[in-house]
């Protein structure tokens, strides 16, 4: 029993193992089996391969990108590989671009294929800034292929350049420009940007765009700014758009700066004021009196008698609304405290055919709260004149020169006039008479001078300018009035040939501008003295662009910083007033 028992267990176990070992054969069987009907498909897999072939730009914004699938030697089966997709795949990074990473656009285009494939794509409306990186990319199964990876830009389809040459004029400036367009093809827009802040400005950060619209052109474009600020720093840009793209010049931006200049403020029509009064009370500017006639023949005799303020918040001049003083021409005006002094000058007699003046010695003062009154217990005591000149200083008038065209006399007296004095004592004579100099033999000659200019600056009074029997003078001088000991020569030159110019001080310098030849020729430059520079030439009155900019700048009124010019217009009936901002100390704009 013993025995056969342990006959049959071994019997037993040996069937066992060789089950086991039967298994084992089947199952190697099956896996070579397996291995053995899968070689051909991954085989065929084992060989697709993306291509990045190249790329074609077709236009500004447009490329086209060119791949290709490689490697199927037959085709394949729908059934077999439902899950097929190629494309390319674009990045801006220079890491290698693959399916479903960040920053990764994948441009599918499809999965139509069983074969070898060539394939491209358009692209449009890509930035012209930037480089992109792309590669070709196909999908069969779980395999993926990638092709190498391709750089490109658009850069060079368009290129933006500046000039670092900027033609200014007073508060203009001319920019200049040049595109390079590869391509025929308009662009959305062209021209600057500028700043004041920024040396590098932008289309979101700016102070002044520039827009020149759309355009196809190759070569230089232009833009003329004005109403620039003065004494300002100012940053160019040249730019050109494409779509929602900006393409700024290469290179940095041009700095420039702007100086002293004009622009004109206000413009009072049907007034042309010749020999107009004006001052400056309590930070307000005023002009008036004056010829109202279109040319102010001697022997028209219409006169204004109306006061204008300068409102600056609506660049006009607004009428005061306060008459009452005798209006004429050839007058005199100055400011002493609150209050505009106007008066000697003449009126034509109308009883005369020809022109006749009939002198006046009365002086009026204005004052903005109560109008004018005239000072009837002190007339003028000194010898009735025309175009005299008359500057204040101190709490006093200095008043003189001038001519008496009855007398055919060139005048050469000053007489101050101090309101505080007592009535009847408010004019006296200045002993010093004013000479003028014949700069070739360097002889003075006591003989006197009209339409000459005077002005106040560090504590003196200066006179010159202006014209005797019938030439031109080109000489200055100055006199301290408290000593009242002589006059003091101070320049001559060919700046200073020049009548009936006009003559101001103001953020302790002074300056000498405008007027006309002996010839009556307009004179538009300006002239600046300061203590430590001496003379130097500023920024002219703008020539005149139209006869209807033909402005004659007759009074000056400092106010604020600032200088207002006012003059009659020569061919239409109206009153200009300009305002000139003087040149500040030099800024680096670089």
């Amino acid at each position: 029993m013993k025995f056969s028992n342990q006959t049959g267990i071994a019997h037993t176990k040996e069937h066992q193992y060789g089950s086991l070992f039967r298994y084992l054969i089947l199952a190697a069987i099956g896996v070579v089996c397996y291995a053995s009907c899968k070689k051909e498909e991954l085989d065929k897999l084992d060989f697709v391969t993306a291509v990045t072939v190249r790329t074609v730009v077709e236009d500004i914004d447009k490329i086209r990108l060119f791949g290709s699938i490689d490697g199927i030697d037959g085709a394949l089966s729908p059934a077999d590989y439902p899950r097929r997709e190629y494309g390319f795949l674009l990045t801006e990074s220079t890491e290698a671009a693959t399916l479903g990473a960040d920053g990764v656009e994948k441009i599918s285009l499809g999965s139509d294929f069983l074969s070898n494939l060539d394939f491209d794509t358009l692209l449009s409306g890509l930035s012209l800034q930037k480089v992109f990186f792309f590669r070709a990319f196909v999908l069969v199964g779980e395999r993926v292929s990638y092709g190498n990876i391709q750089p490109f830009s658009l850069s060079d389809n368009l290129v933006v350049g500046l000039s670092d040459s900027v033609r200014q004029v007073n508060n203009r400036a001319e920019l200049k420009g040049v595109l390079v367009l590869r391509f025929q093809q308009d662009i959305t827009d062209h021209g600057f940007i500028l700043s004041k802040s920024n040396p590098f400005p932008t289309i979101e950060d700016n102070d002044l765009k520039l827009p020149l619209g759309p355009t196809n052109d190759d070569g230089e474009f232009r833009a003329l700014i004005d109403s620039l600020e003065f004494n300002s720093c100012y940053y160019v840009r040249a730019y050109g758009q494409v779509n929602q793209d900006y393409i700024y010049n290469e290179g940095p931006s041009v700095a420039f700066a702007t100086r002293d200049g004009w622009k004109r403020v206000a413009l009072l029509e049907d007034r042309p004021l010749f020999d107009a009064m004006a001052g400056a009370v309590n930070g307000t500017a005023y002009f008036g009196m004056g010829c109202t006639e279109v040319l102010c023949y001697p022997t028209q005799t219409q006169t204004f008698v109306h006061v204008w303020k300068l409102d600056l918040t609506r660049d006009t001049l607004v009428d005061a609304g306060l008459p009452g003083a005798s209006g004429r021409r050839g007058g005199v005006s100055f400011t002493i405290g609150n209050k505009i002094y106007f008066g000697l000058g003449y009126y034509v007699d109308p009883n005369f055919s020809f022109d006749f003046p009939v002198y006046q010695n009365d002086l009026w003062f204005f004052d903005p709260n109560n109008g004018w009154q005239e000072i009837t217990t002190d007339p003028f005591p000194g010898p009735l004149r025309q175009d005299a000149v008359a500057v204040s200083l101190k709490g006093k008038a200095y008043i003189g020169l001038g001519t008496d065209r009855l007398e055919d006399a060139f005048l050469d007296d000053f007489w101050v006039f101090n309101p505080d004095a007592g009535p009847g004592d408010r004019w006296q004579p200045f002993d010093a008479k004013l000479p003028w100099r014949d700069e070739a033999s360097g002889q003075d000659n006591p003989s006197g001078r009209t339409d000459a200019i005077a002005f106040a600056w560090n504590e003196r009074v200066y006179a010159g300018c202006g014209q005797t029997s019938g030439f031109g003078l080109n000489d200055l001088w100055s006199i301290n009035p408290e000593t009242n000991d002589a006059w003091q020569w101070e320049a001559s030159g060919n700046f200073l040939n020049r009548r009936k110019a006009i003559a101001f001080s103001v953020n302790d310098k002074a300056y000498i501008g405008m007027g006309e030849t002996s010839q009556s020729a307009p004179i538009y430059s300006l002239w600046e003295l300061s203590s430590n520079r001496g003379w130097i030439e500023k920024e002219p009155f703008p020539t005149p662009e139209t006869a209807r900019d033909k402005t004659i700048p007759q009074l000056a009124i400092p106010l604020n910083g600032k200088v207002y010019i006012g003059g009659p217009n020569t061919d239409y009936i109206s009153f200009d007033v300009w305002e000139y901002t003087p040149d500040e100390e030099r800024m680096d704009c670089q």
